[in-house]
């Protein structure tokens, strides 16, 4: 078993060299955020079963070369952090800033880092990444010299600053303006969505898939409870559907390769105009790359480029790894990259493969239920990707997993489609003011009806997997324990499929 498994992984890392690189450089990280001994522990183990396949000695080197630069590029980006609160004088850089309601009340809460602090005490800090929530508005374009301000831990891990009504707040030398840039232009963004929307749970909702984060705690309970709160947040499916909708219009004019440099400036832009989040770079390197290779005719390979977003964004901030944001995202997207097409063939049991004379010989409504199955089956197959991986992460952070998510993510993603596709129609009309309402009326009477359909399913249907949370160590084993339980066996198969090996024919079909 374990030859096929070093085979497997051969495989792999020959198909994704990009994936290995990254996955060694976060082990390494990972030695100095999270559990030593669990991580030393796979460490071993991905060198151990690599080696059976590759040169002993040269594997060896390899691997623990990337591993050690791992850990001493995250140590060094190891932030000093107090386990109290402490009070003093600081200079503080604004990284994002965008307004939040809490009770009625609307305050601007300020993504920071202390450049420096001195406390009252004596101790000093440096580059603490930290939130403020404040009143004020204060411009992104300056560093700012505050004195008092008190850093304090939240029970989450992280920490959030504090500045007092009689604090002064002076601002010093200049930053970037596009901090500033991009706060002023979302809330452009806000206030159109605010003309033409009337229902306020609507707006919010609009609000978070124009803006990017989501202010209304009802909307993200309801969308939570039934596992659909990754379409709250912008991703790979967000983008692939702006990359759609530019390309459509851009094909009347452009011819191919200018088209994909015009299609990289305007996903470039959207992703400045986002800000930093880890599946915001997850997506756009992705794509870019995917353009890239359309531009000079270059095939590219979906695993080299995930492994090429994470090591980037490894590389600019080692401490995202330790964010469930980057987890989720960076390992559901191995999920579906590695294993839907084998959990897509083991559907196909239960809903098989037709021919195309078979098919064509049918009567045409069978035809369209046939379609609609299929339509099932693959999704199922994504839903059985995701959640592979997912899940171990999921109980470790929440203790539970809704059952039924799989099945809602057949449903309302179709649908949250059409939302997606006139918010983006809205937005392109704003110089024709009749059908932009239009539009936008459209949007809000159609995405008021899926949000009372998601809100309203029955509390009998909210099937939940509840479970202690297991220690990061368990959720580790877990979590490699299937991976390579799914990956066993891949490269005993035929022509190459994505990672998977199928027939020619299979793979036509698929």
């Amino acid at each position: 078993m374990k030859d096929q498994l070093a085979m497997d992984l051969f495989s792999l890392w020959k198909k994704a060299p990009a994936l290995q690189i990254a996955l060694l450089l976060c082990l390494g990280a990972s030695l100095i955020y999270i559990s030593i001994y669990a991580w030393a522990f796979l460490c071993i183990a991905i060198i151990y079963l690599s080696s059976l396949s590759f040169s002993v000695l040269r594997q060896l080197l390899y691997s623990i070369c990337l591993i050690a630069f791992g850990a001493l590029y995250a140590y060094s980006f190891l932030p000093k952090i107090p386990s109290h609160p402490v009070s003093g004088q600081a200079l503080i850089q604004i990284l994002d800033k965008r307004e939040v309601t809490y009770f009625g009340k609307t305050s601007l809460l300020y993504k920071i880092s202390l450049v420096a602090m001195e406390t009252e005490g004596g101790a000093s800090y440096t580059n603490i990444p930290c939130y403020l929530s404040y009143k004020k508005d204060l411009p992104a374009t300056h560093l700012y010299y505050v004195d008092p301000v008190t850093l304090s831990p939240t029970m989450q891990g992280g920490l959030r600053c504090k500045i007092s009504k009689e604090a002064l707040c002076i601002p010093s030398s200049k930053s970037s303006p596009l901090t500033e840039w991009r706060y002023k232009q979302k809330q452009k963004a806000l206030q159109h969505l605010r003309n033409y929307i009337q229902e306020d749970k609507v707006y919010k909702l609009l609000a978070a898939l124009t803006v990017g984060y989501l202010d209304h705690k009802a909307l993200r309970y309801e969308f939570s409870k039934t596992g659909l709160q990754h379409l709250l947040t912008i991703s790979g499916f967000h983008f692939a559907l702006l990359a759609t909708f530019c390309l459509f219009f851009l094909t009347f004019f452009i011819p191919k390769r200018p088209r994909a440099a015009v299609l990289i400036l305007i996903l470039g832009a959207y992703v400045l105009y986002l800000g930093p989040a880890p599946s915001v770079s997850r997506a756009w390197i992705a794509i870019f790359i995917y353009l890239v290779g359309e531009m000079f005719e270059i095939p590219t390979q979906g695993l080299n480029s995930l492994g090429i977003a994470a090591s980037a964004t490894f590389l600019s901030n080692p401490l995202e790894i330790t964010q469930l944001g980057f987890q989720l995202s960076y390992v559901a997207t191995l999920g579906i990259l590695t294993f839907y097409t084998r959990y897509e063939r083991w559907l196909r049991v239960i809903i098989p493969q037709r021919d195309l004379p078979y098919l064509l010989a049918m009567p045409k409504m069978q035809q369209l239920l046939y379609y609609f199955l299929v339509l099932i089956r693959k999704g199922l197959a994504l839903d059985l990707a995701v959640n592979s991986l997912t899940l171990a992460i999921l109980l470790c952070y929440f203790g539970s997993f809704p059952v039924m998510s799989i099945f809602y993510n057949l449903l309302i993603p179709p649908l949250f489609t059409i939302t997606l596709f006139l918010l983006l129609v809205g937005f392109s009309l704003t110089w024709c003011p009749l059908l932009c309402s239009w539009i936008h009326t459209l949007n809000e009477h159609f995405t008021s009806i899926l949000l009372s359909v998601i809100a309203t399913i029955p509390s009998r249907l909210h099937l939940t997997l509840y479970t202690p949370k297991p220690s990061c160590t368990m959720t580790l084993f877990l979590l490699w324990g299937i991976f390579l339980l799914l990956l066993y066996g891949s490269s005993r198969q035929g022509a190459s499929y994505g990672i998977f090996k199928l027939s020619a024919d299979e793979a036509h079909k698929a």
